[in-house]
């Protein structure tokens, strides 16, 4: 195994966001065309993959607990994605939230062939 020092100027800038780091130590070659960092940054690039956090998962599992509640707990897979969907998604409340009439009419005629279907 040959062992050499990288001259400072030859590496990426420190500036740079860790995963784009180490893309550009990944993309460095030798003069025989091999790359120079392969397995040290391709591990470093899988590292920068794991969450640092789980935060975000146990703020999407409080949601779902919030939507799927005892008394709603016959909701279907899909209606409960759905409506997680918009509580993840839409920044204002529901409430603040206003509609033209042509979606209002919309909404309408879906909701009625949904009840005439199911009802």
């Amino acid at each position: 195994m040959r062992l050499s020092l990288t001259p400072p100027g030859e590496l990426p800038s420190s500036t740079l966001k860790p995963e784009q780091y180490w893309i550009k130590l990944q993309k460095q070659k030798t003069l025989d065309g091999t790359r120079r960092f392969k397995y040290l940054s391709a591990l470093a690039i899988k590292l920068c993959l794991i969450p640092n956090s789980n935060a975000d998962t146990e703020r999407l599992f409080s949601k779902v607990r919030k939507i799927k509640t005892e008394g709603r707990s016959e909701l279907d897979n899909s209606t409960v994605s759905a409506l997680l969907s918009c509580k993840v998604n839409c920044r204002d409340p529901c409430d603040s939230c206003t509609f033209n009439k042509d979606t209002l009419s919309k909404a309408e005629c879906a909701t009625k062939l949904y009840n005439s279907q199911h009802i």
